[in-house]
C-alpha cells in the first residue's frame, strides 16, 4: 500500500494489512443493485438473487433471512444503522426497505 512507490500513505490500512491479508486485487459488477448486494452481505451477487440492476417498479429484492452487515453489527454488537443515499436493494414491500 503506502510501501509503493507514488501512493498516498496509509500508514493504518498498512498497519492492519500487516497483521493480516492485503487485498490488492477488485472485482465488481458493471450496475450497482450487485456490487451493492456483495457489500452489504458479503456474497457473490448471483448468491443474493440481485445480480442485474433493480429498475423502478421491481418487486425483487434482497431475501428476508439473508444477513447484511448492519443487521450482524447490530445484532451482535449493539451497533445502531441509519440508510443514506441509495438503496436499490429491493422496495416493493416495506419490508425490503433498510
Amino acid at each position: 500500500l503506502d510501501e509503493r512507490p507514488g501512493k498516498i500513505p496509509t500508514p493504518e490500512i498498512s498497519r492492519l494489512c500487516h497483521m493480516g491479508k492485503s487485498i490488492d486485487s477488485y472485482y465488481t459488477q458493471s450496475t450497482c443493485t450487485p456490487s451493492r448486494a456483495s457489500l452489504m452481505t458479503g456474497r457473490y451477487a448471483t448468491n443474493t438473487g440481485l445480480n442485474f440492476a433493480m429498475f423502478p417498479g421491481a418487486v425483487n429484492g434482497l431475501p428476508d433471512d439473508m444477513m447484511t452487515l448492519p443487521r450482524l453489527l447490530r445484532r451482535e454488537k449493539g451497533y445502531e444503522a441509519h440508510a443514506v443515499g441509495k438503496w436499490h436493494l429491493g422496495n416493493a414491500q416495506w419490508k425490503q426497505t433498510p
